[in-house]
């Protein structure tokens, strides 16, 4: 339980720093695309402004793509998650499932109540133990005959 914890802790130290970091660089780029958009309206003509500007938007994209891509995985990550969780669902099921008694058959009868089936199982070892524990006795009544 306590590696789980630990575990635990780690993914959201990661997952803070990881979102943390995405979303600072995708601010800081929007914040100097803005800059250079200003600068770039306050001089039209200034072609190294509008390298700028293309060089930002650029970043700001990037950004975008970055976030994008990182969601894109975890979303995969998801659906492997589900897909093996139902996998071992449905493996417990059918192990569940198969380790029922739906219904029983003897010689004519056939019995599918859950209680006249308790019944009928218990009667069937009572029957086998009390066979048993008579074979027992007559061993015993026999084993004592011959050790006189």
């Amino acid at each position: 339980m306590k590696k789980c914890q630990l575990l635990k802790m780690e993914l959201k130290k990661w997952n803070k720093t990881v979102y943390e970091h995405l979303d600072n660089n995708l601010r800081r780029a929007q914040d100097e695309l803005r800059r250079a958009q200003i600068l770039m309206d306050q001089q039209i003509h200034n072609e190294q402004l509008v390298n700028e500007f293309v060089l930002k938007n650029e970043l700001v994209n990037q950004a975008y793509a970055d976030r994008a891509s990182l969601l894109q995985q975890i979303m995969r990550m998801d659906t492997e998650w589900d897909r093996n969780t139902s996998f071992f669902h449905n493996k417990l099921k059918s192990r569940t499932s198969a380790s029922i008694i739906i219904e029983l058959v003897d010689e004519d009868n056939s019995v599918k109540e859950q209680g006249k089936l308790q019944a009928h199982i218990l009667q069937f070892y009572s029957d086998i133990n009390a066979e048993n524990v008579h074979m027992e006795e007559i061993s015993m009544l026999f084993l004592n005959q011959e050790m006189r």
